[in-house]
């Protein structure tokens, strides 16, 4: 009998998380989960081992905003603008480091400040870092976090253990503050995805024509089915229809096999010609 998968400490917090893409247009690709030979090169980088909790949240959501607060950027490893995790460790590190003691806030203490690996921050001016010197859990190499706040950084928040724990506390807050106001609590913790990488390619009219018209219409009845029937469930078989007719259209498969229905969806059905609007 195989053996039953182990419980980890915050699968429970993960499992609340609920994808919500942020209000866009469908046409856009998002950061895809990141990998663990993408979080291997950031240990590297680091020197340092990235704790489970942390790599188990960005292999199974990607860089971007939890509990409408807490942005989790990218790692940095690949070409992902100016805003990751390595560029930000990077410029907390040296602004601690290299800053004459007068002009450091009250009470910092720079070598300490120096060290923490900085993986989030959010819109109030609070940065969120571990310190990799503060081991917690030596078997999921978990590291204490801390909360930040911008030039008060020599009073620092014990947020927690693990990942985990910071995206909890903050979502916590939240639901007291909604509760407090009279409203309904969430049913769980919304998560954004980080800012679009690129717009999707389209796949040409007439591609479209002859796509449908293979195999007596295979592939256009089934998305006739979609568009007029809600048969949404059906989008990976329309995925496996237009590439057996000959499409090759990384973005419309990918869309129909791994995306979201009511927004990668909505895409498909557009540049498929079955509902107006943006193409």
């Amino acid at each position: 009998m195989a053996k039953r998968k182990q419980a980890r400490p915050w699968d429970a917090v993960f499992d609340q998380i609920q994808v919500r893409p942020r209000p866009r247009l469908p046409e856009y690709v998002y950061p895809a989960p990141v990998t663990d030979v993408e979080l291997d090169e950031l240990e590297a980088h680091l020197k340092c081992r990235v704790p489970e909790s942390y790599r188990t949240f960005m292999k199974r959501f990607g860089p971007g905003e939890a509990a409408d607060l807490i942005r989790l950027p990218p790692l940095g490893v690949r070409d992902e603008g100016d805003q990751n995790l390595i560029a930000e460790t990077s410029a907390c590190r040296g602004k601690f480091l290299n800053r004459r003691p007068e002009y450091l806030p009250p009470n910092a203490n720079a070598a300490w400040l120096g060290r923490l690996v900085y993986f989030g921050s959010d819109f109030c001016g609070r940065t969120y870092a571990w310190d990799p010197k503060d081991v917690t859990h030596k078997r999921g190499n978990e590291y204490r976090v801390y909360c930040l706040r911008r030039m008060e950084e020599g009073d620092p928040e014990d947020r927690g253990e693990t990942l985990a724990d910071l995206i909890q506390g903050v979502w916590a807050e939240q639901v007291r503050g909604i509760e407090e106001d009279g409203g309904e609590k969430p049913t769980g913790i919304d998560f954004k995805p980080w800012n679009p990488v690129r717009e999707k390619v389209k796949p040409d009219r007439d591609d479209v024509k002859r796509w449908f018209a293979f195999n007596n219409n295979a592939a256009r009845d089934l998305a006739f089915s979609i568009r007029y029937h809600g048969a949404t469930d059906t989008f990976p078989i329309l995925a496996d229809a237009l590439e057996e007719a000959g499409c090759t259209s990384a973005d419309l498969l990918n869309s129909c096999r791994t995306g979201d229905p009511t927004t990668d969806g909505v895409w498909v059905l557009r540049v498929l010609g079955l509902i107006f609007g943006r193409r």
